[in-house]
């Protein structure tokens, strides 16, 4: 049959059999390009028989089971497509899910770091504010302290006046009861009035002259106060200069830590050269160079010595200059302490002459202006003497600490060169200078702290009388000299906005 078939259909094309294999159609005859017509397909119909019914039978049925399965195949397809365009979205919606979820972690996370900062602010302000309670109830003792004290004056005050109202009263009464007992007690009377009369105005000559001298008081406490006003300024500046000369002071302390740095690095060169085997030639010039060393090195740290004792004198001079102003200050406080008795004296003059409601107000003035004064007084000697203690103990710690860096490294190089013992000699053998070498090395590697310990307690500044309170003051007050040094002026603002 396939032989049959083959013979009668040689004219169908290769691609018209492709397509009916991929499609899954039923084969159907071309009507043109060299195919059979219906006619001849027909009569090749009758011709072959019932073998050729057949076989187009068999045809048909895989044909019609291919397009079932091409027909189910798409339905799948489509159905996979939609599932595809589902979980396409669900895909998005998830993406903006997630997005939305970190945006609204990031803004937690902000409002976190908000209020962490506004966590440190506040505790911030309210260290401010317990120290603004602090000072704010220090003054409220004050204050209660001093209405104590006026409340107290005032009852003085009044137990005086009424014991002035009972005498004038008992004066009048008396005078009444004289008149009124006799009339032959009036020339005597006339005459007792005439001289109360004279004793009024000499009264009244000593009122004017006890307000003169009041007035004299005042101008003379005026004065002093100009006079503190002035010194108050010339300390300022003093402070002002005392606090550049720190500055200087720094300065040249880093330039002298600097010229360590620089010996040491010199002395660790002068440590290698020594450690090195020397030739067996020329063994002079290593000697010549570390003599020029060492010369050079003398004249650094005499240089530096003079440096520092310039320094101390300096510093001995502004100690003096500090304690002629404290005796200045003595002085003033002496005659400010004169005045005040001065004052009291025309203040129990005037309770005496004068009614006794002026005389309180003018006492209550003066007492404040005295207590004033006084305040400033102390609050002027506190500075003076916490401003000195600081810059001289701040100047005299840096003093010992240059001291002692600068002198010993040199020292100890000057005594490992001078000791002819440790020194190589030029024809040694090898482990005798390596040897010599590890104690050069062992003489060199001290630590600065234990230098500058060791320079305190055994140096020459130690066994200075002058330097030894300031010593023994830094020993017992370490904290002094760690502060920074801060000008009187600022202390006095501080001061000032703390109250």
């Amino acid at each position: 049959l396939k032989e049959y078939w083959q013979k009668n259909s040689p004219r169908v094309p290769a691609g018209v059999n492709r397509n009916r294999k991929t499609n899954g159609s039923i084969p159907e005859t071309a009507t043109s390009g060299g195919c059979q017509s219906p006619g001849d397909s027909a009569r090749d119909f009758h011709r072959e028989g019932p073998t050729s019914s057949a076989t187009l039978k068999d045809l048909e049925s895989p044909c019609q089971e291919l397009a079932v399965v091409l027909d189910s195949r798409s339905v799948k397809i489509s159905q996979l497509k939609n599932t595809i365009k589902a979980l396409k979205q669900q895909k998005k919606q998830v993406e903006h899910q997630l997005e939305e979820e970190k945006k609204a972690n990031n803004k937690k996370q902000k409002a976190e770091r908000e209020l962490e900062v506004q966590i440190q602010t506040l505790n911030i302000q309210k260290g401010k504010l317990n120290t603004d309670l602090y000072h704010m109830k220090r003054s409220l003792r004050y204050f209660e302290e001093e209405s104590k004290d006026l409340a107290i004056h005032l009852q003085h005050s009044l137990q005086r006046k009424r014991e002035l109202e009972r005498a004038l009263s008992a004066v009048t009464t008396t005078q009444e009861k004289e008149i009124s007992f006799s009339s032959h007690s009036k020339a005597r009377m006339e005459w007792k009035l005439e001289h109360s009369i004279q004793e009024q105005a000499l009264l009244k000559a000593q009122v004017t002259q006890l307000k003169e001298s009041f007035k004299q008081a005042q101008l003379e406490r005026d004065e002093c106060v100009q006079h503190l006003k002035g010194e108050r300024a010339r300390w300022q500046q003093r402070m002002r200069k005392m606090s550049q000369e720190v500055c200087t002071l720094k300065n040249e302390k880093k330039d002298d830590m600097r010229r360590i740095e620089k010996l040491e690095r010199s002395l660790s060169k002068l440590k290698n050269q020594m450690a090195e085997p020397l030739p067996p030639e020329p063994p002079e010039p290593p000697a010549m160079s570390s003599k020029v060393e060492l010369q050079h090195l003398r004249k650094e740290l005499e240089r530096v010595a003079g440096e520092l004792q310039a320094q101390v004198k300096n510093n001995q001079r502004i100690s003096l200059l500090n304690r002629g102003q404290e005796e200045r200050i003595q002085v003033q406080e002496e005659r400010l302490r004169k005045q005040e008795e001065r004052l009291e004296e025309q203040q129990e003059r005037l309770q005496q002459l004068a009614k006794p409601q002026s005389i309180f107000e003018e006492l209550n003035n003066e007492h404040k202006s005295a207590l004033q004064l006084k305040q400033q007084v102390k609050e002027l000697q506190e500075k003076l003497g916490e401003e000195h203690l600081e810059a001289t103990s701040q100047q005299n710690q840096q003093l010992t600490t240059q001291l002692s860096l600068m002198a010993l490294p040199g020292e100890e190089f000057l005594a490992a060169a001078q000791n002819p013992a440790d020194e190589p000699g030029p024809g040694a053998p090898a482990p005798q200078e390596l040897g010599a070498a590890d104690k050069h090395g062992d003489l060199c590697e001290v630590s600065l702290t234990s230098s500058a310990q060791g320079e305190a307690r055994e140096g020459p500044l130690y066994d200075n009388p002058t330097t030894q309170p300031i010593v023994q003051d830094h020993q017992e007050h370490p904290g002094l000299g760690s502060n920074c040094c801060v000008p009187f002026f600022c202390w006095a603002w501080l001061l000032r906005r703390r109250r």
